[in-house]
């Protein structure tokens, strides 16, 4: 038993689910050509139909990395690579590619005959090299105000400079079309990764005279996108429904089974879910803590229930520094306490995880715990575990509650603070309610900051907000004290969690702000570039926004010490032992002075689907969970027992196919 689940945490690192609910309606026989499940039978054609209930108006993926937009635009547009269901790169639009010795230059030749369509299916021009530079043009371009553009910049020589408007002539950036089929990259230094980094949104071609036809409205209804992939929008009617069609001139089309895929909208998705699955409505649903053991219990259902693949997301609590919500919850109280140190250390040790984490996986906590940022089992170098590191391997291995170390604190902090703010602090918690589990432990987390640190201390506010704009509205906007939130990995590399926490003209500025704690600021020389970058004044319908500085003068000519740490350890890029202590030494620091609360992994549970889920394989390292290619849909849900078989079958075929693709 134990080999098992060992087995199935393994799984759970290296799958990503179906994708969301969804409806399984038999169709045609695809042939003789036609791939094999699990058990070596030949698909049928499908329908999948899913409910969600977090809403986009927007399908534009050269601005928007939300998972509501990336988790339909990934059955739309194809990129250059993809991934068997081994997790083995295999060429997707590129035909083959090639890589100078320095690791430099990387030199893609595309498939020829791959066409751009419409959303009635008519042929709009061939996808060439060009539709790659485009696309990086329109992320690069820094009014289009693209979420993912630092992605691209950190790592495309000139790019940045480009961004920033240092340079002006786009030919100068290295991404270039060297004919029609040929693409050419040239880095700022060697990134080991790179290739999977193409798997990521901002990589995604576009065609660049459909673009311009179409302006701001790209994206923005199903005629106004153009699809090379597995897929065509047929229609997007936000708070309704998206329908997508398969693209019936797909160049990989005898590799499908799904010839829909609907996504049905629904405020009260996730509680409604698992019903509509037991009625047939829905192909697969995740299934909540509290409705999992009674679905086990029942022999009619627990046949239905899977472990639900995890990937390297990973939850913790961060404090905001910028606290924008109304004066009736005192947030100035609020930026004063939380740039005390002892006063976060008194949350930091008062956070009952284990309680809290028994509302996500109540039968094995251990296995989702985390003491660190950056999730077990993401990285590792020379054998050891990225969490095992020096830096980080004291709070990889600990649970951080303590009661008697948070009454300390709390002693210590309303010390140093009397006089200064008014007793309780009143914390503003926001949660989501979408989902079922967060409103639960939103309750937990009031009841342990109150009962361990007491009503004379802190006052928890829970505030409920709809799932629809809660990532901009809420947490965007600051209208917290404290929340959680949540980061997944877009490539293999500590960077990918570490630059959320410091100061930049991206997304940094959207997470917790733990760059704008003051007594971890220091006197720093910035740049020009830096200077012009932070200085720079916009206009917003014409009215003329205050500068960053002028916003935030605590920051003028300021940097906080874990970005210093950071951005050294980005640096290095010839040594990776030392790139990755110094990436963990620079989290520790922000772990040893709270500045931030590591929570747990967060993709783990159960899941009720008819898919096969060793049909296909997504990349744990880029959003695009809910890709639907190459996913088999079967008659009925695998039995637990067959899960297990083919959980064994197919680790036994992934290890051969790693091996053999070294």
């Amino acid at each position: 038993m134990k080999r098992f689940i060992s087995i199935l945490l393994m799984l759970m690192l290296i799958l990503t689910s179906c994708g969301g609910g969804g409806g399984a309606q038999t169709g045609t026989n695809t042939g003789t050509d036609a791939p094999t499940d699990s058990d070596g039978n030949k698909k049928v054609m499908k329908e999948y139909t899913t409910v969600y209930d977090t809403e986009t108006t927007t399908l534009n993926y050269l601005v928007s990395s939300l998972s509501e937009t990336t988790s339909v635009v990934y059955q739309l547009v194809e990129g250059l690579i993809d991934f068997d269901k081994y997790g083995v790169m295999i060429p997707s639009v590129a035909d083959s590619w090639q890589v100078s010795p320095d690791g430099l230059v990387y030199t893609f030749k595309l498939k020829e005959g791959i066409y751009w369509y419409t959303n009635t299916g008519e042929q709009y021009a061939e996808v060439t090299a060009q539709d790659f530079v485009d696309a990086a043009k329109y992320v690069l371009t820094v009014e289009k105000e693209s979420t993912t553009s630092n992605i691209v910049y950190e790592v495309i020589k000139n790019a940045e400079k480009y961004f920033d408007k240092e340079i002006t002539d786009f030919d100068e950036v290295g991404i270039k079309a060297l004919d029609k089929y040929t693409l050419e990259y040239t880095l700022e230094m060697p990134v080991p990764y790179f290739l999977r980094m193409l798997s990521y949104v901002c990589f995604l071609p576009v065609n660049g005279q459909f673009l311009e036809e179409v302006g701001d409205q790209f994206a923005t209804s199903a005629e106004t996108m153009l699809y090379n992939g597995a897929y065509i929008l047929e229609m997007f009617e936000p708070q309704n429904a998206k329908v997508l069609v398969l693209n019936e001139n797909f160049w990989d089309k005898d590799n499908m089974s799904i010839s829909k895929i609907t996504y049905r909208y629904n405020k009260e998705a996730s509680s409604l879910a698992p019903e509509l699955f037991l009625r047939g409505e829905v192909t697969e649903t995740s299934i909540s803590m509290d409705t999992v053991e009674s679905w086990l219990k029942d022999p009619a259902r627990k046949d239905f229930v899977q472990p639900s693949p995890s990937t390297t997301f990973s939850t913790y609590l961060g404090f905001n520094f910028d606290p924008l919500y109304a004066d009736e919850y005192k947030p100035e109280d609020w930026r004063i306490a939380v740039n005390n140190e002892n006063f976060r250390k008194a949350f930091f040790h008062a956070f009952d995880k284990y309680a809290a984490i028994m509302t996500v996986e109540p039968n094995n906590p251990d296995n989702v715990l985390l003491g660190t940022i950056i999730p077990r089992n993401f990285v590792s170098v020379n054998g050891v575990d990225y969490t095992e590191l020096d830096g980080l391997k004291k709070f990889s291995s600990t649970n951080s509650f303590d009661e008697k170390l948070a009454l300390d604190y709390k002693a210590k902090a309303m010390e140093e603070l009397e006089g200064k703010v008014s007793f309780p602090i009143t914390v503003v918690w926001p949660y989501n309610t979408s989902a079922d589990d967060w409103a639960k432990r939103s309750q937990i987390v009031e009841q342990s900051f109150e009962r361990v640190l007491g009503k004379d201390f802190v006052d928890v506010v829970i505030v409920a907000h709809p799932p629809s704009g809660f990532n901009s509205n809420v947490r965007g906007d600051g209208q917290y004290s404290i929340i959680e939130m949540t980061w997944g990995a877009d490539y293999p590399d500590p960077a990918t969690f570490t630059d959320i926490f410091v100061r930049s003209t991206s997304i940094g500025w959207s997470y917790n702000k733990a760059f704008m704690a003051l007594e971890h600021l220091v006197d720093w020389e910035y740049t020009e570039a830096e200077k012009a970058k932070f200085n720079e004044k916009g206009e917003d319908e014409g009215v003329e926004t205050p500068s960053e500085n002028e916003q935030y003068p605590q920051l003028k000519d300021k940097k906080a010490k874990h970005q210093i740490m950071m951005e050294e350890a980005k640096a290095e890029l010839l040594d990776l032992e030392k790139r990755y202590n110094m990436f963990a030494d620079a989290e520790g620091y922000m772990i040893e002075h709270a500045l931030v609360i590591p929570f747990f992994n967060s993709r783990g549970g159960y899941v009720a689907s008819y898919c096969d889920p060793f049909s296909a394989y997504t990349t744990q390292f880029s959003r695009a969970s809910g890709k639907l290619k190459g996913k088999i849909i079967l008659d009925k849900p695998m039995t637990q027992e067959e899960y297990k078989v083919a959980l064994e079958k197919y680790e036994i075929e992934r290890e051969a196919a790693l091996k053999a693709a070294e």
